[in-house]
């Protein structure tokens, strides 16, 4: 892989956004604002349709909803949760390696913060 941005067989390499602060700019937050499929089977286990049909059911049902905080940082959207719990389970990495993904695990305890 040299430094023209393709892999060995010349194709485009897919672009991934990392984090820069919090969960909103988390490398989670990435895979969901630009994953493409690939992304989402290597990362929530689901394609990107089967994801949004299910947090369609869910939040049609009064789960998942979107964070209601007037503080920007508390109001976090059903779309992240859904990740962050299809990420955990999916990777079977721990609550350690969700909470470095997601940024949300920074000075608290794991598992709470997500609004």
């Amino acid at each position: 892989m040299g430094l023209t941005g393709r892999n060995v067989r010349g194709e485009r390499r897919r672009t991934v956004v990392r984090a820069w602060g919090e969960w909103m700019g988390s490398t989670l937050a990435g895979y969901l604002a630009v994953g493409d499929d690939i992304t989402y089977r290597k990362n929530f286990r689901v394609t990107k349709q089967t994801f949004n049909v299910l947090l369609t059911q869910l939040q049609s049902k009064g789960y998942l909803q979107d964070g209601k905080s007037t503080n920007p940082l508390l109001r976090v959207p059903g779309r992240f949760k859904l990740g962050v719990c299809l990420y955990f389970f999916g990777q079977g990495t721990g609550w350690k390696a969700a909470g470095d993904c997601d940024s949300v695990a920074c000075g608290r305890e794991y598992g709470q913060g997500l609004g």
